[in-house]
């Protein structure tokens, strides 16, 4: 029996390939052929804009690796991750495209760690003073040292390789190029705060940043300019107001300030891809999307009118294309497909009687006498703890059965009263489709009062993820 590769490729023992589950009988399928067809369906709404494809938290707990390189399949031209750990997975697998770090690099970031990320090839974003000038003076030590592109990565292939800096990535080196400029500058993106008013500088701090990149012009080239929206998602006319305001407020800066560079301007989220199509500029950066989960019900229901008509997708040229294929996805969601199913077996049932009550805090009581499965399967999985009292269900042999009291750490209870005569190795469904039924991570998210975003990146690394469509 072989080893089942999980987790970017790396073979992890105790998986049965026949099965395709971990010993502890639990995993999440995740199908790249799903993201290559978001990120194509992405493409075709946004074009001719660039698709940035979102790959921080691990691709959203899909696994980094293997998802960069599909949604890189799909039609997306860059990457984006958090952290400097992020973008350094994906150039040790090999994966050479842009990698676009979406935080300054830290003030307590050591010259080191700042010779590292530009080994790297991160295209670096800016947003203070400070920031520009520590990175300024990193590539100086950097380019006086020698010792850029001294990094080791691994091509698709397998074999090690040496590597240098990416070509057309951020990376300090010799010539013009990709987001390089001229005498080896490192392009750098700058991060306005247009009201999300997490990180970015003032608008009216842009002018004296601007300046300040190009005093270092030896050293940095302004690349990008770029802004986050706060509510995009959102179908209120209030919130469509302020998103309105901010994508106002973004375009007359990048026409100030911008408009006679060669600047990669980037402003919309995946909501705002699809709902406001004056938001698209020059690139979008799609991160739920990819996933094939819609980022609200306002934006599923404007992506379903937008696919009925067809006539507002482009090809990647900027034609019109009058359908596409991805409509009526798997999820009914206007053509997003679900790339990741969370899944489980029953490893013990029970026969209970009427009355009897279930797991911490004997919180369910059977209203009848049923068999009650066990699914080896818990809140250090990232199945939230409060997914009983939210009224959480499975699919178990193509039925809707409910969690049975309190979820634990690495178990939960179900109701197997509609499934029948339930035995241990059942396939349990979590996140998913079985016979007909489906939850997606939206409907476990609408009822513990959080976002699908947050349901996939929860799920934790004890999770093995089995990659197909490879």
């Amino acid at each position: 029996m072989g080893v089942e590769r999980v987790a970017g490729g790396v073979p992890r023992s105790g998986l049965q390939v026949g099965r395709g589950v971990s010993r502890r009988g639990v995993w999440a399928d995740v199908d790249l052929e799903a993201i290559r067809q978001n990120a194509g369906l992405m493409v075709r709404i946004v074009a001719p804009a660039r698709l940035c494809g979102v790959v921080k938290a691990n691709a959203y707990g899909h696994g980094a690796v293997p998802v960069a390189r599909a949604a890189l399949d799909g039609g997306a031209s860059m990457l984006a991750v958090a952290l400097l750990e992020e973008a350094i997975e994906l150039r040790d697998a090999g994966v050479e495209a842009d990698i676009l770090m979406l935080q300054e690099l830290p003030v307590w970031y050591s010259k080191g760690d700042l010779a590292e990320a530009l080994a790297a090839g991160v295209i670096p974003t800016v947003c203070t003073s400070e920031g520009i000038e520590r990175l300024a003076a990193a590539a100086r030590a950097v380019a006086g040292s020698g010792t850029l592109g001294g990094r080791r990565g691994t091509p698709r292939s397998g074999a090690p390789a040496e590597r240098g800096p990416i070509a057309g990535s951020g990376a300090l080196a010799a010539g013009g190029g990709g987001s390089q400029g001229g005498g080896g500058r490192i392009g750098v993106h700058l991060k306005v705060d247009t009201g999300m008013h997490r990180i970015g500088c003032a608008p009216g701090e842009v002018p004296a940043l601007v300046r300040l990149i190009d005093g270092f012009g030896s050293e940095l080239r302004l690349e990008g300019m770029w802004s986050h929206l706060a509510v995009a998602d959102s179908g209120t006319s209030e919130d469509r107001e302020y998103t309105e305001r901010q994508i106002g407020l973004f375009r007359r800066l990048v026409q100030e300030h911008a408009a006679d560079r060669d600047v990669l301007e980037h402003l919309a989220n995946s909501a705002a891809a699809i709902a406001y199509p004056d938001s698209c500029l020059s690139m979008i950066r799609s991160g739920i999307a990819l996933y094939g989960e819609s980022p609200s019900r306002a934006v599923a229901a404007r992506l379903g009118r937008l696919l009925e008509s067809g006539g507002e997708l482009r090809d990647p040229g900027g034609d019109p294309v009058e359908g596409h294929p991805a409509r009526d996805g798997a999820n009914g969601e206007a053509g997003l497909v679900p790339a990741l199913s969370l899944k489980a077996r029953v490893s013990h049932v029970s026969q209970l009687e009427r009355g009897e009550r279930i797991s911490y805090g004997l919180n369910y009581a059977l209203p009848d006498r049923a068999p009650v499965a066990t699914v080896p399967v818990g809140y250090a999985d990232g199945v939230r703890r409060s997914l009983f009292a939210a009224g959480g269900e499975v699919l178990i042999r193509g039925r809707r059965c409910p969690i049975a009291g309190t979820v634990t750490m690495d178990q939960l209870m179900v109701d197997c009263r509609a499934a029948g005569d339930v035995v241990p190795g059942d396939e349990v469904v979590l996140i998913g489709r079985q016979d007909g039924e489906s939850i997606t991570a939206s409907d476990v998210a609408a009822r513990i009062g959080t976002i699908g975003y947050e349901v996939l990146s929860s799920i934790s690394a004890r999770v093995p993820r089995r990659h197909t469509g490879v």
